[in-house]
Protein backbone atom coordinates (compact mmCIF):
# COMPACT_ATOMS: atom_id res chain seq x y z
CA UNK A 1 0.00 0.00 0.00
CA UNK A 2 1.70 3.52 -0.87
CA UNK A 3 1.81 6.03 2.33
CA UNK A 4 -0.19 9.08 1.70
CA UNK A 5 0.82 12.51 3.11
CA UNK A 6 -1.04 12.75 6.24
CA UNK A 7 -4.07 15.50 6.41
CA UNK A 8 -5.54 17.56 7.00
CA UNK A 9 -4.91 19.69 3.72
CA UNK A 10 -5.78 23.01 2.94
CA UNK A 11 -5.61 25.13 0.16
CA UNK A 12 -3.64 28.26 0.02
CA UNK A 13 -3.02 31.15 -2.54
CA UNK A 14 -6.86 29.50 -4.43
CA UNK A 15 -5.29 26.73 -6.14
CA UNK A 16 -2.54 24.98 -4.21
CA UNK A 17 -3.36 21.93 -1.85
CA UNK A 18 -0.71 22.34 1.22
CA UNK A 19 -0.34 19.49 4.62
CA UNK A 20 -0.15 20.57 8.13
CA UNK A 21 3.67 21.35 7.83
CA UNK A 22 3.56 23.80 4.62
CA UNK A 23 4.36 21.00 1.90
CA UNK A 24 2.82 21.02 -0.93
CA UNK A 25 0.68 18.29 -2.05
CA UNK A 26 -1.19 19.61 -5.41
CA UNK A 27 -1.13 22.30 -7.30
CA UNK A 28 -3.85 22.96 -9.24
CA UNK A 29 -2.83 25.97 -11.52
CA UNK A 30 -0.97 26.08 -14.40
CA UNK A 31 -0.97 28.19 -17.69
CA UNK A 32 -3.48 26.92 -20.47
CA UNK A 33 -4.98 28.38 -23.68
CA UNK A 34 -7.72 28.53 -25.63
CA UNK A 35 -9.65 28.41 -22.26
CA UNK A 36 -12.22 30.24 -21.14
CA UNK A 37 -9.95 32.18 -18.22
CA UNK A 38 -13.07 32.37 -16.06
CA UNK A 39 -14.32 29.05 -16.03
CA UNK A 40 -10.70 27.58 -16.17
CA UNK A 41 -10.08 29.32 -12.95
CA UNK A 42 -13.38 27.99 -11.02
CA UNK A 43 -12.46 24.74 -12.39
CA UNK A 44 -8.82 24.85 -11.06
CA UNK A 45 -10.39 26.16 -7.58
CA UNK A 46 -12.95 23.60 -7.41
CA UNK A 47 -10.19 20.97 -7.91
CA UNK A 48 -8.45 22.09 -5.11
CA UNK A 49 -10.86 21.96 -3.09
CA UNK A 50 -11.96 18.07 -3.92
CA UNK A 51 -8.14 17.35 -3.37
CA UNK A 52 -8.36 19.14 -0.31
CA UNK A 53 -10.59 16.76 1.18
CA UNK A 54 -9.13 13.48 -0.21
CA UNK A 55 -7.60 12.06 3.23
CA UNK A 56 -11.19 12.87 4.97
CA UNK A 57 -13.39 11.08 2.27
CA UNK A 58 -10.50 8.05 2.42
CA UNK A 59 -10.69 7.49 6.35
CA UNK A 60 -14.88 7.90 5.85
CA UNK A 61 -14.58 5.22 3.37
CA UNK A 62 -12.46 2.98 5.24
CA UNK A 63 -14.96 3.08 8.12
CA UNK A 64 -17.84 2.64 5.73
CA UNK A 65 -15.98 -0.59 4.42
CA UNK A 66 -17.13 -2.23 7.38
CA UNK A 67 -20.58 -0.99 9.21
CA UNK A 68 -21.53 -2.93 11.96
CA UNK A 69 -24.91 -4.03 12.55
CA UNK A 70 -26.53 -5.13 15.73
CA UNK A 71 -29.29 -7.98 15.47
CA UNK A 72 -30.41 -9.96 17.82
CA UNK A 73 -27.53 -9.41 19.85
CA UNK A 74 -24.82 -10.45 17.41
CA UNK A 75 -22.92 -7.92 15.57
CA UNK A 76 -22.67 -8.12 11.83
CA UNK A 77 -20.15 -6.35 9.62
CA UNK A 78 -22.31 -5.46 6.08
CA UNK A 79 -20.83 -3.30 2.97
CA UNK A 80 -23.13 -0.96 2.62
CA UNK A 81 -22.19 -0.51 -1.08
CA UNK A 82 -22.42 -4.56 -2.00
CA UNK A 83 -24.49 -5.36 1.42
CA UNK A 84 -22.09 -8.64 1.47
CA UNK A 85 -21.09 -9.18 5.23
CA UNK A 86 -17.02 -9.60 5.98
CA UNK A 87 -16.02 -10.06 1.97
CA UNK A 88 -16.89 -7.59 -0.36
CA UNK A 89 -18.60 -8.81 -4.06
CA UNK A 90 -16.32 -9.07 -6.58
CA UNK A 91 -17.31 -5.54 -8.21
CA UNK A 92 -17.99 -3.72 -4.84
CA UNK A 93 -17.65 0.21 -6.13
CA UNK A 94 -16.33 0.57 -2.79
CA UNK A 95 -13.60 -1.81 -2.15
CA UNK A 96 -12.65 -0.86 -5.89
CA UNK A 97 -12.56 3.14 -4.55
CA UNK A 98 -9.98 1.47 -1.84
CA UNK A 99 -8.08 -0.17 -3.67
CA UNK A 100 -7.57 2.40 -6.74
CA UNK A 101 -6.94 4.85 -3.91
CA UNK A 102 -4.49 2.93 -2.30
CA UNK A 103 -2.52 1.96 -5.72
CA UNK A 104 -3.82 -1.56 -5.47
Amino acid sequence: MMKFTPGPWVIKHEFNVMDSKGRSVAACGGQMQNFDVEELHAEKIANAHLIAVAPEMYELLEQLECTEYIHSGDTYCICPSCGSEYEHNKDCRLKLLLRKARGE
